[in-house]
């Protein structure tokens, strides 16, 4: 798609070009933050469904407290958190059943459904400025510092980053990817490796629902093992593959040369 080419000349602008491919060209492209919102417009509607029916929220449910509430998708779908109808009815009511206060109250939502939304993008921003700091360390350890095992050109042994997924699937393009992880006899095959993080608790499991290791790549990995706690680890967290997708993006068209220059063919193709 991009046949641009980067030629830095020093081990500065080097890693500094690399952070320019990754959030110009790599993260707008997979939109991780996704898989934490929710369809703002699928759940006014079913709002205002429930207002123009007259519902009522479930005080059982609400303890009579207006604290709007959304749920994290289990199966970690693009927009699949799902508002509490329950905590939506008890937090924004409507002055009557007119028609104008019914969109009135729903207005009120879609502004707050809007700005939860924008949180997780927020909060997506950080987890990529410490994957974007943790892909560059890696780099410049491996492949540029003096103090590092000086691996030189990226290639297949020596790639970009360490692989955290082994999966028996040919490369394939991102979308196709994708696609894949909606096919469970398929995705369900992918395995995600072990290994330790730096200053955390060994005793914590950092590959459970929740963790955001992975997708920080925090990892140290170990690339001769893999996490056997669950059978399906890309169906909970098919954002963690798809960061590592998204450094194979570039591990064929990133390559060192002496003098600590580094050369980014631009190219959207993927080689994992």
């Amino acid at each position: 798609m991009w046949i641009s080419c980067l030629h830095p000349e020093s081990t500065s602008s080097g890693p500094q070009a690399l952070r320019s491919v990754l959030w110009q060209d790599v993260y707008p492209h997979i939109k991780l933050w996704e898989f934490f919102q929710l369809q703002v417009d699928e759940a006014v509607d079913q709002f205002r469904t429930q207002l123009l029916h007259g519902t009522k929220p479930d005080q059982s449910q609400t303890g009579g407290k207006k604290d709007l509430r959304t749920y994290q998708d289990p199966a970690y779908h693009r927009y699949g958190n799902t508002l509490d109808m329950d905590s939506a009815l008890q937090t924004f009511v409507p002055h009557s059943s007119a028609p104008q206060h019914v969109e009135e109250c729903c207005g009120w939502l879609r502004e707050k459904l809007n700005e939860l939304n924008e949180e997780q993008h927020a909060i997506m921003q950080q987890h990529l400025e410490k994957a974007t700091n943790c892909i560059v360390g890696n780099v410049v350890y491996e492949h540029l510092a003096d103090h590092g095992p000086k691996l030189g050109p990226v290639s297949r042994e020596n790639p970009l980053v360490t692989r955290y997924f082994t999966f028996p699937h040919p490369d394939s393009s991102l979308e196709q990817d994708l696609q894949l992880l909606e096919q469970p006899d398929q995705s369900q095959r992918l395995l995600a490796h072990n290994g330790w993080v730096m200053g955390d608790d060994p005793l914590r499991n950092f590959a459970e629902p929740g963790s955001q290791v992975y997708l920080r790549r925090e990892l140290v990995c170990w690339g001769d093992s893999a996490v056997a706690a669950s059978s399906r680890p890309e169906r909970s967290w098919p954002n963690l593959y798809v960061i590592e997708h998204c450094s194979g993006y570039l591990m064929h068209h990133v390559y060192m040369r002496p003098g600590s220059q580094v050369y980014l063919r631009r190219e959207l193709v993927h080689d994992s």
